[in-house]
């Protein structure tokens, strides 16, 4: 789905709001790959002043190269 976004939305800053749009769950990584935003928690921040109702939540995420679990922010409509 993420890649279905970037061949179609081409600005950067519109990237995460189409795929927030599509329902997708986004993280920092996702943001980072996907829409090239570094600071995604600032780009949020800029869509909920735009008026869209953006909700943090956490999600559980996996390193395979420590070996650890940790919780990560998430944002989805």
């Amino acid at each position: 789905p993420y890649q279905q976004v970037a061949r179609e939305v081409k600005a950067p800053r519109e990237r995460l709001k189409y795929a927030l749009e599509a329902g997708l769950l986004v993280t920092a990584l996702d943001g980072l790959f996907w829409s090239g935003s570094q600071r995604i928690a600032a780009d949020v921040l800029r869509l909920r002043k735009a008026g869209m109702p953006v909700v943090t939540t956490t999600v559980e995420v996996h390193d395979n190269l420590t070996g650890t679990t940790r919780k990560i922010p998430a944002y989805h409509l």
